[in-house]
């Protein structure tokens, strides 16, 4: 369904989703944390990577239209960390989906290879890419070695220039 089709969508959750996502967006800090960000973004572009919630996609003026008609409505009948998505075109087609465990939750969580891709792509926004794949392998032997304090010193070396 394209953008311009959408003339509204509710996001539907209890009042802790409201509370915390129920918010207008100036910047990316607003957007990391939007029912309206997030929605838009999502439909505009398909994903809600790192990227999507960077400066460029708050300023994005098809995510800026469609954060406009997003509405953010209290359900109390739904549980914690869930949410309904109802979309409603301009010519009065309605679609609607309820989700209790979003990716990432407990109930349905990332996969190994999910969280990798998760860190690389958050590494590069921080201008850490060339270190991703150290600093996942420092992650991952935390278990066999919970030193915090030499995990501190690997992120460190890892972050350090050259």
């Amino acid at each position: 369904m394209p953008g311009e089709a959408i003339a509204e969508v509710v996001v539907a959750g209890n009042q802790l989703l409201l509370d915390r996502g129920d918010r207008p967006v100036r910047n990316e800090r607003d957007a990391r944390v939007s029912i309206h960000h997030t929605a838009a973004v999502v439909l505009a572009r398909g994903e809600a990577g790192p990227a999507a919630f960077s400066l460029a996609a708050v300023r994005d003026p098809a995510v800026a239209a469609l954060r406009g008609r997003v509405r953010a409505v209290l359900d109390d009948g739904l549980p914690r960390g869930a949410a309904r998505v109802t979309l409603r075109t301009g010519g009065g087609e309605e679609r609607s989906i309820t989700v209790t465990a979003p990716r990432g939750s407990e109930g349905q969580p990332l996969t190994d290879a999910e969280l990798e891709a998760k860190y690389r792509a958050n590494a590069s926004l921080a201008g850490m890419a060339a270190r991703a794949e150290e600093q996942i392998g420092l992650l991952w032997s935390l278990e066999d070695n919970p030193d915090m304090a030499g995990l501190m010193r690997g992120f460190a070396a890892a972050a350090s220039p050259g």
